[in-house]
């Protein structure tokens, strides 16, 4: 192999080289650059701000901002700090580390704007809204000062709404406010608030709502039919099909079938939406015993210009207490139940289907099973009182109708149920599984429950 061909990729690389630095291609040199900010005593000035050419520093505890990265030429700077002169000057960056210090002087008087507070945050055309601001005044001098209120819309340039002058001793405090009532021809939206001194500002934004209009549609009811003490979940969509940013209270009702809404049971407070923007509104409440009866209610969704409605079925229910766990084959089964929800006044009969489950599934016929097998007893506030078994039905299945009586009234539709084990040696089988149904006897409602216990 020639000598030319091994040198023909390392002359090919200074070539490249070469080029690049003739085309002016050379990367330039990069520096690092350290203001070091001193008060007129020599003290360390943490939090300053250092702006080097739009670049923006805080000093640290040592009251040192670095500039990393900072090619070689000429930068403006600038230098401040509440309470301070500004600091303004130019350096010239040609060595690898350039140290600057500045020394900044207190001021005579320093008014420092903060904890601008807007209320409310969120306000219609035509009502009030407050700036309130704290002024400190962080010179070695009394002073007084104009201070100012401005506002815009957002992104435009502030316009001067009010001002007031202010005097405050050295190292005093003190707060300023302006309330302004909303236009109602102003431009809706997020707007700028902005309270200025001579020597500091704070700004905060507030939105501004007019007029809209609310259309509800695609009301959904979950579940249409619930139990009292179960949960009812209402939503509905909201459009603004207005030509203004706008908000309204969004009200739900629920009130007996046919009858007239009166108060709302629960309200979307200040739901705010965009000229052609869609929201979902949803409400959940548990149904109570205490506040509905069972029957068909009227569900209503409705803002101030527009309203949906549905239904929803509120039926009785049947609170439980699972059984004891068998621990012996001679024990009895007791089923507790407390009917809820119903006029036991108007309504006093229930069936209560008791037997044996094939698989947990069918009541299964038991040769030996008959009506002594199981009874029912009624919890009254002097100790219990018998129901009146009326009938039963065929062998396969045991069926008992009872009437609840005045003592069951008394005890507020407390049940209990018991079965006896039914074989010829009073004893359940292990593969038993026993369980329980109740339905009430009614045109209007039929409510069932179903319980089972595994033997094995």
């Amino acid at each position: 192999m020639s000598k030319l061909k091994i040198w023909a990729p390392v002359l090919m690389v200074l070539f490249v080289l070469l080029a690049v630095s003739g085309c002016g291609l050379i990367f330039p040199e990069e520096y690092e650059v350290k203001f070091e900010v001193l008060d007129e005593q020599e003290n360390e000035l943490e939090q300053a701000q250092v702006e080097l050419n739009g670049l923006k520093e805080k000093t640290d505890t040592e009251g040192v901002a670095h500039f990393s990265s900072v090619e070689e030429g000429t930068y403006s700077y600038e230098v401040s700090r509440d309470g301070y002169l500004r600091e303004t000057g130019e350096l010239v960056v040609d060595g690898d580390i350039y140290d600057y210090e500045v020394k900044l002087s207190q001021a005579e008087v320093f008014f420092l704007v903060k904890n601008l507070n807007i209320e409310p945050e969120e306000v219609d055309a035509g009502e009030e809204v407050t700036g309130e601001a704290d002024i400190e005044n962080l010179g070695f001098q009394e002073g007084t000062q104009e201070i100012q209120l401005y506002t815009a819309p957002e992104g435009e340039k502030l316009d001067l709404l009010d001002k007031e002058d202010l005097t405050l001793a050295a190292g005093e405090e003190d707060s300023i406010s302006f309330s302004r009532k909303v236009p109602e021809e102003i431009e809706k939206g997020n707007h700028l608030m902005e309270i200025r001194s001579e020597d500091d500002a704070e700004a905060e934004m507030f939105i501004i709502f007019g007029e809209g209009n609310f259309e509800v549609s695609n009301l959904d009811i979950v579940p249409e039919e619930v139990e009292i003490n179960e949960e009812v979940t209402v939503s509905a969509d909201i459009r603004n099909t207005g030509e203004e940013l706008a908000r309204q209270d969004i009200e739900l009702y629920a009130v007996p079938e046919g009858g007239e809404p009166i108060a709302p049971i629960m309200v979307e407070e200040n739901f705010g939406l965009e000229v052609g923007e869609q929201g979902q509104v949803s409400f959940t409440e548990k149904v109570t015993e205490d506040e509905v009866e069972p029957g068909i209610y009227d569900v209503i969704v409705s803002s101030d210009d527009d309203q949906a409605e549905g239904q929803v079925k509120v039926s009785s229910s049947l609170v439980t207490e699972d059984p004891e766990p068998i621990e012996d084959n001679t024990q009895k089964l007791i089923f507790t139940l407390d009917i809820v929800g119903v006029d036991l006044e108007a309504f006093k009969e229930w069936e209560l289907e008791v037997g044996y489950f094939d698989e947990l599934e069918e009541l299964h016929d038991k040769e030996n099973f008959s009506e002594e097998d199981f009874s029912v007893k009624i919890e009254d506030n002097q100790g219990g009182a018998e129901a009146d078994i009326l009938s039963y039905r065929d062998k396969k299945y045991v069926i008992g109708i009872v009437e609840i009586g005045e003592d069951a009234i008394n005890a507020g539709g407390h049940v209990e149920v018991t079965l006896d084990p039914h074989d010829e040696n009073n004893q359940w089988q292990k593969s038993d599984s026993v369980g329980l149904e109740v339905e009430r006897l009614d045109n209007n409602h039929t409510d069932e429950f179903e319980v089972t216990v595994d033997l094995d």
